[in-house]
């Protein structure tokens, strides 16, 4: 009996917290360390600067971004976008391991996060489903199709 009754309890208080809205930031796994690295867990955990940009899909050699060009200059992310940008990539359930797809990466927006860890651009791509962290001249891809509806919801907010 006992045990129905904390079960219920923490039912009660799990969707109480998905009800009203709060972004839970999951702690990195193992596998989420080891593709992410430290610099970029430690400045999407702590910013001091976050920037967000419409950018080009194709990289060109005039490109400001990691190749792409800006097309247009977005906000700084609020703490609210901030919580869901970290739910995100922080959470191995957001993205496929082990799988490469064949389609071409042309990102639509990307995120620039700097902290006294260093600093880091994501490049998010919807026509793939997939999301692009680059630290100086290494480069990370990954397929986020579990996450798309988050990402969209997150990009919606920021644009």
């Amino acid at each position: 009996m006992r045990n129905i009754s904390v079960t219920c309890i923490f039912g009660v208080l799990f969707l109480s917290t998905v009800a009203c809205g709060e972004v839970v930031v999951p702690e990195p796994t193992q596998t989420v360390r080891e593709f992410l690295g430290a610099t970029i867990i430690a400045t999407t955990l702590n910013p001091t600067v976050t920037r967000s940009y419409e950018v080009t899909g194709e990289k060109t050699d005039d490109g400001e971004l990691a190749g792409h060009e800006i097309v247009a200059d977005g906000p700084a992310l609020d703490e609210e976008e901030l919580r869901l940008f970290q739910s995100i990539v922080l959470d191995e359930k957001s993205y496929i391991w082990g799988e490469t797809k064949k389609c071409p990466f042309l990102p639509e927006y990307a995120l620039k996060l700097e902290g006294e860890s260093g600093r880091f651009l994501a490049f998010i791509s919807f026509s793939c489903n997939q999301i692009k962290f680059v630290e100086g001249d290494l480069e990370r891809l990954q397929d986020v199709d579990p996450a798309r509806r988050r990402l969209r919801r997150l990009v919606s907010k920021i644009f």
